[in-house]
């Protein structure tokens, strides 16, 4: 399972959960809400490409909006405290694996990666099969930092005496 894969998913779900809460906050919430919290390169591209939904957005759009909303929809809505850096985290997790090496990332700092990621959907109410996914992708993360054979209890030692 790739990173990238689960941070294209995690767009879907963030998107939904934005798109249930940012209309109760304002009528005109497309634009205050959403466009006017987006950078200004965000922003030229919502209007090149004239997206209308919060589906069209990028992951990392989305996670700005949410960001950039994140005390009124606390506000509206019950959002465990933590959950705030958690997005912030995520913003630098979106921008590592989107510029990661080719050699790919230290397997600690994807598990960990992969940990902030499952947190935020549990927030975000992110369909079972999504956070399914990240879970085996920790677990076979975690598996690479430490291998089967320093798992597995040793066996008793027999100790001979002359």
């Amino acid at each position: 399972m790739q990173m990238n894969e689960l941070l294209h998913g995690t767009g879907g779900a963030v998107a939904r959960w934005l798109e249930s809460r940012l209309p109760s906050l304002s009528s005109n919430w497309w634009t205050e809400q959403v466009v006017n919290r987006l950078t200004f390169q965000q922003q030229r591209l919502v209007e090149e490409k004239r997206i209308q939904s919060l589906a069209g957005l990028d992951l990392a759009a989305l996670l700005r909006v949410l960001d950039q909303n994140w005390n009124e929809l606390a506000g509206a809505h019950p959002l465990p405290r933590e959950a705030r850096n958690w997005v912030k985290e995520l913003q630098s997790v979106r921008n590592r694996w989107a510029h990661a090496p080719v050699g790919g990332l230290n397997p600690a700092d994807a598990f960990r990666d992969g940990d902030t990621l499952g947190r935020l959907l549990q927030v975000v109410g992110a369909d079972a099969d999504l956070v399914e996914r990240v879970e085996r992708f920790k677990m076979a993360t975690l598996a690479r930092i430490a291998p089967t054979t320093a798992l597995a209890p040793s066996e008793p030692k027999t100790v001979v005496e002359d």
